[in-house]
């Protein structure tokens, strides 16, 4: 895995970064901080992270929905009481993963679900575009 000439990782590389930055997360709070460790969970993470890419890629998407959801993991649930652990890592790509490429169409039981997602993800980017909503206490 090489850069490109103008200095840009590629996909499989920005991949192992986050998945470094998720491991690093959930190791924060450890000390003192080892960093073969935060290595060999990284290393953990890309595992499955890369599977799941090959998952989806193989259905037809972009593989960049992965390395968004790893991305999304590492900021919003890589808290301290997981650790070492895969387990949970694993479960939540999991599901962003189905649920940002669906494996099938949703039952009339789950529909509601459904809108419920795009009516909570539509306002959550909205707040995005508007700066007023992003910098109040309510917002952010």
């Amino acid at each position: 895995m090489s850069l490109s000439s103008q200095g840009a990782m590629t996909q499989v590389e920005e991949l192992q970064a986050a998945c470094y930055d998720v491991a690093r997360e959930t190791m924060r709070g450890r000390r003192p901080v080892d960093a073969d460790e935060i290595q060999r969970l990284a290393e953990r993470f890309f595992e499955l992270a890369t599977e799941q890419m090959q998952y989806v890629e193989g259905r037809g998407h972009p593989g960049a929905v992965v390395l968004r959801a790893v991305r999304y993991l590492g900021g919003a649930h890589a808290i301290l009481p997981t650790r070492d652990t895969v387990f949970w890592f694993a479960d939540m790509l999991s599901v962003l993963v189905e649920l940002a490429c669906p494996h099938s169409q949703p039952s009339p039981g789950n529909a509601q679900f459904y809108a419920d997602l795009v009516r909570s993800l539509t306002e959550a980017l909205a707040s995005l575009a508007d700066p007023g909503v992003a910098d109040s206490p309510a917002g952010g």
